[in-house]
């Protein structure tokens, strides 16, 4: 992130000391032969420098799942919203914490949910990346009529409104509404949804200081360094495209490395 959203809580918070923290949840089997997957939550503290920001030893194990299935995301992170808004509210007292050795309060929000590309839609309260209205970040319906036919995809050649915090708020409500009624289907790939939102979001806890779209950070290591990058980055250096102006020769690698 650019440091907008933490220099717009920096405004809000008007004088008031704080703190921020970057959460985080994903499945993982304890042992190969596992039936069941873990599903912690961990909170970094985003103030702490790069190099000791993710040690083990600074990182905070905030909530636990384990079971066959994926936990409901709205339920599994209900505990961990409720401890949290007392921090959020109330704060902490640190002892002798300024210059003067004088206790001060500290309040403490979360700012960011970094979460693969599964994990996001189900935390957001979204649908998944190949539905309808997939984007949780701008309004691009996903699909395209060409020659007649519904096509799915991104395709590029129009811009679409970029999502704010107070749009989706209001579709999640909408949705939230619909599906009392019952109108609604619950899943992240069915096409049901208000303009992509599918309910409420439980992080809405914290709307004071998490914007509800640009909070999720993109999901780079998939969508990069395990996705298309690595294909690109083969074609790119692959000795039978040589007669292709995108082929990088070793000479060209060579120059490359030098930067």
């Amino acid at each position: 992130m650019d440091g907008t959203l933490y220099k717009k809580l920096s405004l809000k918070c008007d004088g008031k000391r704080f703190f921020t923290v970057t959460l985080n949840t994903d499945g993982v089997r304890p042992y190969e032969s596992s039936q069941g997957s873990l599903y912690p939550i961990w909170l970094c503290v985003n103030e702490l420098v790069p190099e000791q920001r993710l040690r083990p030893e600074n990182l905070i194990l905030t909530g636990l799942w384990y079971g066959k299935m994926a936990p409901n995301m709205c339920s599994f992170f209900i505990p961990f919203i409720e401890e949290f808004r007392e921090l959020t509210n109330d704060g902490v007292l640190c002892s002798k914490a300024n210059e003067n050795n004088k206790d001060e309060r500290y309040f403490v929000y979360p700012l960011l949910c970094s979460l693969d590309s599964v994990a996001k839609p189900k935390v957001q309260r979204h649908k998944q990346f190949n539905g309808n209205s997939a984007c949780g970040y701008c309004e691009h319906p996903n699909f395209e009529e060409i020659n007649g036919e519904t096509v799915r995809g991104y395709h590029t050649g129009k811009d679409y409104p970029l999502r704010t915090h107070h749009s989706p708020k209001s579709n999640m409500i909408a949705a939230h509404n619909l599906d009392l009624e019952g109108k609604l289907k619950k899943t992240t790939t069915s096409d049901d949804s208000v303009n992509g939102s599918l309910g409420l979001s439980p992080l809405l806890a914290f709307e004071e200081s998490f914007d509800i779209v640009w909070g999720f950070p993109i999901d780079y290591m998939h969508n990069a360094l395990e996705g298309v990058m690595p294909l690109l980055i083969r074609i790119w250096t692959d000795g039978q495209y040589s007669d292709k102006d995108f082929y990088l020769s070793p000479t060209c690698n060579r120059s490359i490395n030098v930067f």
